[in-house]
């Protein structure tokens, strides 16, 4: 009796030593796992960092273009292992929906809703000339708008919200609503905050489009498809070397500096997104902020997501 109740008093502690380890060893694990996430958000911090500061030494501050310092990925291993990856985007590569919001002279040729009809239709969405109808309505009240217009009828495509978009999912929420082919965001349309915090276009202001930088179907959607050869001698133009000045274009168009396209297009970028990331083994930790660059090259961070 005496024999069977020491081994069993020995198996006890036996298997209390055993989960005594198992569970050291979980909070050791557990501890390592904490240790390496905050070495690699620190790793993350200090990459984005690094890509700010790379951005804030451009000297040329009245040209923009691909081939640049601060446009080239950057990838480091650091001593602990870790890799971090870098790139700095142009955010005025793409057409910023709250244009929309832009009222422009008569005489501008192509009002912003032209423009994001005429990417829509190179999207292949069913209706571009009533979804754009309705992305401008979500932004601000249409003041033309009938009284009483059932929401989806002809009148008044979507209920209005009467302010700007905040991120590139009411995009496509509203498209959605008006029977959005795909639920995805067109290709060359943006969401950009300005330097203020807001949404809202400052002082009624077009977000210029970087020439330098944008695709070809940003351009044309700009230009119009009665400017096709022109937009694709542009994108010619500019791989021979970075365009330096709107004259290319203006000379492209046959047309003077004061031209309808002239407040759409710019030839250097105000606004950038960082991205970085930190990877190690199978944990990553990663930053996107959006900045703003004023004309005296000055940085000023929009937002800043650290998931």
């Amino acid at each position: 009796m005496t024999l069977l109740l020491t081994l069993l008093l020995l198996g006890l502690l036996v298997t209390l030593v055993i989960q005594g380890q198992i569970t050291a060893r979980l909070m050791l694990k557990r501890a390592e796992n904490q240790a390496w996430r905050a070495q690699l958000r620190a790793a993350a911090l200090d990459a984005a960092w690094a890509a700010l500061d790379r951005l804030a030494a451009d000297t040329d501050l009245q040209v923009d273009h691909l081939g640049e310092d601060w446009a080239q990925p950057e990838e480091c291993l650091l001593p602990n292992g870790i890799i971090t990856r870098t790139r700095i985007e142009d955010a005025t590569a793409c057409f910023n929906i709250n244009n929309l919001a832009v009222k422009l002279p008569l005489s501008f040729q192509r009002q912003p809703r032209d423009v994001v009809a005429e990417l829509l239709k190179m999207a292949q969405q069913l209706d571009p000339a009533r979804q754009a109808r309705a992305l401008q309505d979500w932004i601000e009240a249409d003041p033309t708008a009938p009284a009483g217009a059932p929401a989806g009828s002809d009148q008044t495509p979507l209920a209005t919200s009467g302010r700007p978009m905040e991120s590139p999912g009411e995009i496509v929420y509203v498209l959605a609503q008006t029977g959005s082919a795909e639920p995805a965001l067109p290709s060359g349309l943006t969401v950009l905050p300005t330097p203020r915090g807001d949404i809202a276009p400052r002082s009624n202001v077009l977000t210029t489009i970087n020439l330098n930088t944008a695709e070809t179907n940003v351009i044309l959607a700009v230009l119009g498809q009665q400017n096709t050869s022109a937009a694709r001698a542009l994108c010619i133009t500019r791989e021979a070397a970075p365009l330096v000045s709107l004259t290319p274009l203006n000379q492209l168009l046959k047309t003077s500096a004061d031209n309808p396209w002239q407040g759409y297009f710019d030839v250097k970028s105000s606004y950038f997104m960082v991205i970085s990331s930190a990877e190690h083994n199978r944990a990553a930790a990663g930053i996107c902020a959006w900045v703003y660059r004023d004309p005296q090259g000055q940085i000023e961070i929009l937002r800043w997501l650290a998931p």
